[in-house]
């Protein structure tokens, strides 16, 4: 129960995707997240919601949530370092860091590696792609940690055999990631479900257009 008798509460829910994609999650997850969900229905909580998609999805599987006013959407803002850089010297030497040329065209993904993001078909998509001779030099760089069941997406590259066009950074720091961002050619984000997607947003502020998956909140 609240700590204070009649003091209400505010949720945040940031995705469904536990419920509407249980497959990619732990149940641990699963289970955790539906605890919390049921008490902030049963206490009346407001609910905070990245997107109106969010919102739709809340609406759609709990309907017990009586009251419109009580879900707001609050979407989530990015850091002014998200921006274009001019600096040709310094993403150079960024993109240095991480073995990348700075001569070499490539399509950028920042995310989570794990099968929500849909890797395999961008992989897939990619390797469609330098089969035309008007793209054949160009680079995928997967920008992200290694999160749970990937290793299909590093079977797949292998089987492929794009290990020299497929490159795996891992994580990037924040203050060299806007320098990524603006030295591809494209932003690549085919995650079948988003509550919201940041990197999305991060491109386009720094002038680099995007290719996403038409669904959930990433067409917002």
């Amino acid at each position: 129960p609240p700590l204070l008798p009649g003091t209400k509460g505010i949720t945040t829910v940031h995705d469904l995707t536990w419920k509407i994609y249980p497959q990619f999650h732990e149940q641990r997850i699963i289970d955790a997240h539906a605890i919390k969900l049921k008490k902030t229905i049963k206490y009346q909580d407001t609910i905070v919601v990245d997107s109106q998609s969010t919102k739709n999805d809340l609406t759609k599987y709990y309907p017990e949530i009586s009251g419109k006013k009580r879900i707001y959407v609050v979407y989530p803002g990015i850091g002014g370092e998200f921006r274009q850089i001019f600096d040709k010297e310094k993403i150079k030497n960024v993109l240095k860091k991480y073995g990348i040329d700075y001569q070499s065209d490539f399509l950028l993904y920042v995310g989570a590696i794990e099968p929500r993001k849909n890797l395999d078909k961008a992989v897939e998509v990619f390797a469609e792609l330098i089969k035309d001779k008007n793209y054949d030099d160009f680079k995928f760089i997967i920008a992200g940690r290694a999160g749970w069941k990937n290793e299909k997406i590093f079977q797949m590259v292998k089987d492929l055999k794009l290990e020299d066009k497929v490159k795996f950074v891992g994580f990037i720091e924040d203050e060299n990631l806007p320098y990524l961002y603006n030295a591809a050619s494209l932003t690549v984000y085919l995650s079948a479900y988003e509550g919201f997607g940041l990197p999305p947003l991060e491109s386009l502020a720094c002038g680099t257009k995007v290719i996403v998956g038409d669904n959930s909140s990433l067409k917002e």
